[in-house]
């Protein structure tokens, strides 16, 4: 081998050596075994974008001698003389070098930012008192690249956030603000100057410019004072005057106050500048209407006579006034327009009287037919108006200890209903358990021929809480179900329910579909209200607070509608109404995927409070129907 290709091994450890004092850097060369190929340096540390030389020799017998190398890199680059240049990322890098006899050796080489120098901007700037100014820093590498550095930083003058928000101190002067991180540092420096004394009043705009308004009534008008650029001034003492008091008067706040039929100009004055608005005052307006008799109480067909008093806002009665009468739900009241009122149907509705955009309204109460449930509907699976015993037809009823019964006197109109009662903090006061349709379980007992599989149900309930009721829903009131095997495993729940009662929703029902099944129809539930296992497919929030003090103490004609989903389709409908207004709806629903062994077989009427009643109080519960289609309200 020719003697110049040859390095003794003196001179290749003084070649490492020369490298590493060149690049700045550490490096560490282990033990090699006679005959290996070895890489040198093997372990070095440098800085993004430097360029290292890198050299292969053997030991052993061979040791120094020159031999061909193919060099490789996972990153970087590198040159078939093992010249080896990394980039920009901060990284660990192995360097491969090979021989024609497929020996391999490799370095471990890590980039990194070595910070030579922090930079501070803006490097000098100008602030006022008072003002504020956002410094940014950055750090220089000394490959020559941008570094993010989190620096502390200090400021005379003023003060700064350990962001680099820096706050101008009340005294003019030159400071500094200075950056460190580590042992760099960088200054920047701030001049503070005085801030411009604020600008004095222009013009006056008052707002509006015009208005009219009744005697003995009030009106607020705003004054904007302006300076010479148009920019709003605040902090003005302003003056309110008006051109005629007999008129209308003003006060300091600009307030003015109708005195009698008239116009007149109200002005407001800052700093010598004046602005005006024009003021017309007419004759009193009606301000309230009221309606009587308040709260009647009439059979269905019958009629009561309304009689509207409109008012000025003194309480002075006017007389010659136009006035429309509307009915609130004419399925339950109309009224023409002299204030007849009609009942159609049992349940109750607001007639109101409205003259010149003010309103009052009378609460009218339409007294349906004794006995509901005397002849079905087409599409009826199941009516309880209670005025018969028809307890032992649900295949669960709970008593809850003589707390839940049928009560004369209680139900809808002065009927037989079902009467619930807590004591404080119980939690169940009982519950009627339905069941209908084709069932997994002889126990069930359906109240019809058990074969059909219900795929849509409505099911309607009158409800009313005790007048001085408090706490909110008491949680569960209806649910509808498809129990799925002997187990009571559920493929799919429609609830409605209160939403918690310590909680805003608390006075407001909610419907609250759920599935037991995956999108394939898999029965995943494995027992009654197996929680874990159903999949909630989004509340609707009602938007009548019938729990709320100014609800309670009426009955509430609540339905509910449960659409099954096609097979395969997300398709399926959940809704609920109060007194036949439609309160939310969800729909797009996939109850069951393609489960379909069973369908809607159980509708439960409940009184179940999670937490227990914060009071001793009743509930009342009347004319219960299960139907193929919708029911509506007495």
């Amino acid at each position: 081998m020719p003697s110049q290709f040859k390095l003794s091994k003196r001179l290749a450890q003084l070649l490492v050596l020369g490298t590493l004092a060149a690049c700045g850097t550490e490096s560490g060369i282990g033990p090699t075994p006679p005959g290996a190929l070895q890489v040198s340096p093997d372990t070095l540390t440098i800085d993004t974008r430097q360029t290292v030389q890198f050299q292969a020799v053997t030991s052993g017998p061979q040791q120094g001698a020159a031999i061909a190398i193919t060099w490789s890199a996972d990153g970087g680059i590198i040159t078939s003389t093992g010249l080896f240049t990394a980039d920009s990322s901060v990284r660990t890098y192995s360097i491969t070098a090979k021989d024609a006899s497929g020996r391999t050796a490799t370095a471990n080489i890590r980039a990194v930012h070595q910070l030579r120098q922090v930079v501070l901007v803006p490097a000098t700037a100008s602030i006022t008192t008072g003002g504020t100014l956002q410094f940014q820093s950055y750090g220089l590498s000394r490959s020559g690249d941008s570094v993010a550095v989190a620096p502390t930083y200090s400021a005379t003058g003023g003060s700064i956030t350990s962001t680099g928000l820096y706050t101008a101190g009340a005294t003019v002067g030159t400071y500094r603000v200075i950056a460190v991180v580590g042992t760099l540092a960088d200054t920047s420096a701030v001049t503070i100057a005085a801030a411009p004394p604020p600008p004095g009043p222009a013009t006056v705009e008052v707002t509006p410019s015009s208005a009219t308004f009744d005697q003995n009534t009030t009106f607020q008008f705003r004054a904007t004072v302006r300076d010479a650029a148009g920019n709003a001034l605040t902090g003005q003492t302003v003056a309110w005057s008006s051109a005629n008091t007999g008129v209308a008067t003003v006060d300091g706040t600009g307030l003015a106050r109708g005195v009698s039929p008239g116009s007149t100009t109200v002005t407001a004055t800052s700093g010598g500048k004046s602005g005006s608005a024009t003021v017309t005052v007419q004759a009193p307006a009606v301000a309230s209407v009221e309606v009587s008799p308040a709260a009647p109480s009439i059979t269905q067909g019958s009629t009561v006579q309304l009689a509207a008093t409109v008012r000025d806002a003194a309480g002075n009665i006017l007389t010659g006034r136009t006035i429309t009468w509307t009915s609130a739900n004419s399925g339950v009241v109309t009224v023409n327009g002299s204030g007849l009122a009609t009942g159609v149907s049992g349940g109750n509705a607001a007639v109101a009287a409205t003259s010149e955009g003010k309103a009052g309204s009378a609460s009218v109460t339409v007294t349906p037919p004794a006995s509901e449930c005397a002849s079905l509907r087409a599409g009826w699976i199941w009516c309880d108006d209670f005025e018969q015993d028809r307890l032992s037809s649900y295949f669960e009823y709970d008593a809850a200890g003589g707390r839940f019964a049928r009560t004369s006197g209680v139900g809808y109109a002065g009927s037989v209903g079902m009467r619930a009662h807590w004591d404080i903090g119980q939690q169940s006061a009982g519950s009627l358990h339905l069941a209908m349709g084709k069932e997994p379980l002889s126990y069930f007992r359906p109240v019809d021929a058990g074969t059909a599989n219900y795929r849509e149900i409505y099911w309607r309930m009158y409800v009313k809480n005790q007048a001085g009721w408090i706490g909110g829903g008491g949680d569960k009131l209806t649910r509808a179900f498809v129990f799925a095997n002997g187990n009571w495993a559920q493929a799919a729940i429609a609830h409605v329910w209160s939403g918690i009662s310590a909680g805003p929703d608390g006075n407001y029902l909610l419907i609250d579909p759920a599935s037991g099944t995956d999108a394939a129809g898999n029965l995943l539930t494995t027992g009654y209200n197996d929680f874990a296992h159903l999949t909630w497919l989004g509340q609707g929030h009602g938007l009548t607070p019938i729990f709320d003090a100014a609800h309670v103490g009426q009955w509430y004609c609540v339905e509910a509608h449960a659409k099954l989903n096609t097979a395969g389709s997300s398709d399926g409908v959940f809704e609920l109404w109060i007194n036949s207004s439609l309160e939310t709806q969800r729909s797009g629903l996939n109850f069951l995927g393609s489960f379909s062994d069973y369908g809607l077989n159980a509708v439960y009427f409940e009184n179940y409070w999670n937490a227990g009643s914060v009071a001793s109080q009743d509930r009342y519960f009347d004319n219960i129907v299960v139907s193929t289609a919708r029911v509506g309200c007495l």
